[in-house]
């Protein structure tokens, strides 16, 4: 799991072509992977009527509690939307600027100090991750969570794994998250929910 993203990337490297797609198939199932932002945008335009997202990724996505917009569809995802939208128009993310421009250099420090420590090399799957939480902890819940600077943190942690049951999740040819009782707990995800129903609960 840990590698996965990296292994589409050298799959779509070494078979791709012009088009920037690549078909292949995980577990039987068949997917299609692209490699070109032009085709990436022609796709995400077609959203949500013509194009949804894979039924279990959304499933997955789901069961670790991260439902709403995220994991929309349809007329659930245009309601929705109606509702994020007026939060989300140029007058109220003006204020927005001064968080996501502290967020952005604490990004910058971290990539450059990974470079300096690793001949010029820096992995970013996970100090994305970490960079979109810290900046939703502060613009919604005005809390600053720093998982980016703070990898061993628990709330580092927590992404870390809801991330990784995600994935799992939606690869795994049995729901086993749904056996009873310890099913949520197969994969971490059980006590990373505990944890965030606590604390959101304060």
């Amino acid at each position: 799991q840990r590698y996965f993203n990296q292994k589409i990337a050298e799959w779509a490297k070494k078979y791709g072509d012009s088009s920037g797609l690549v078909e292949c198939n995980i577990l039987g199932t068949r997917y299609m992977i692209v490699s070109n932002n032009e085709v990436a945008l022609r796709i995400a335009s077609l959203r949500p009527n013509k194009m949804v997202k894979n039924p279990k990724v959304v499933e997955a996505t789901k069961s670790v509690g991260a439902d709403g917009i995220f994991a929309a569809e349809g007329g659930t995802w245009r309601r929705d939307r109606r509702l994020v939208s007026p939060a989300l128009n140029m007058k109220n993310t003006q204020g927005f600027v001064p968080v996501l421009q502290t967020m952005s250099a604490r990004l910058i420090r971290k990539w450059e100090d990974d470079a300096r420590a690793n001949n010029g090399a820096v992995i970013i799957n996970r100090d994305l991750s970490c960079f979109s939480v810290d900046c939703i902890g502060q613009l919604a819940f005005g809390e600053d969570y720093d998982t980016l600077r703070s990898p061993g943190s628990q709330a580092s942690k927590d992404v870390d794994r809801i991330f990784k049951s995600i994935r799992a999740r939606s690869l795994s040819p049995v729901p086993y998250w749904k056996i009873p009782i310890i099913g949520d707990y197969l994969d971490g995800m059980g006590s990373v929910k505990r944890r965030l129903t606590a604390e959101f609960a304060q």
